[in-house]
């Protein structure tokens, strides 16, 4: 599979963004957030999530770590995803998900979310086996860290959008080959962006 190298698409303002969210449970995520900046009058930590609040949401989070030393783990993965991952992979690093090209560039998209700290909205597939993909779109909001342990956190709600192979109707027992990028866009959360991000994204 062939990547370029190519800058995020758009630019969005938090409050663009809302209109360019294409699925429920993301626009759900982008709400909740909301809230929680106009609260805090700033990026909010990680301990002010509140799951009740998310619940109808839950099974389609995730919550990274961004270790000091730049790797990005996985601390929680809702049931959604795990079911089409086809696996546990709370406590690996995020790029065993992506191919080795994309390693750096993938990681680097979720370090800059609390290093800015800014959010994104990403185009993307899982890839599986047997040669099917099923379309995802998600979104990414950082969250300060209350220990010293971390850089931060990232939030991500991943929706899965209308599939389009008749292969890929039960995915739950195969795990996932690849997750790759289609079309990133950045969210601007009041503090800029990582302008000098490249993204190694699918060349169709």
């Amino acid at each position: 599979m062939n990547h370029v190298k190519r800058k995020p698409a758009d630019i969005f303002s938090f409050a663009e963004t809302q209109h360019h969210l294409k699925h429920e449970v993301n626009r759900t995520l982008y709400n909740y957030y909301r809230g929680l900046l106009e609260v805090e009058g700033g990026i909010p930590a990680r301990g002010q999530i509140d799951p009740i609040e998310l619940s109808s949401i839950l099974s389609n989070i995730v919550l990274f770590d961004v270790h000091r030393d730049g790797r990005v783990t996985f601390r929680l993965v809702g049931s959604d995803l795990r079911h089409r991952l086809g696996r546990d992979v709370v406590g690996m690093e995020y790029q065993i998900l992506v191919q080795p090209e994309r390693a750096e560039s993938a990681t680097r998209a979720l370090t800059m979310v609390v290093d800015v700290p800014q959010g994104f909205r990403v185009d993307l597939f899982h890839r599986y086996p047997q040669g099917f993909s099923v379309p995802v779109e998600a979104v990414a909001f950082p969250l300060k860290s209350e220990t010293k342990e971390y850089r931060g956190h990232v939030i991500l709600c991943d929706g899965e959008l209308e599939r389009d192979d008749p292969r890929a109707v039960e995915v739950s027992a195969t795990e996932i080959e690849f997750a790759a990028a289609l079309k990133r866009d950045m969210i601007d959360l009041g503090f800029g962006y990582d302008d000098d991000f490249y993204d190694l994204v699918v060349d169709l």
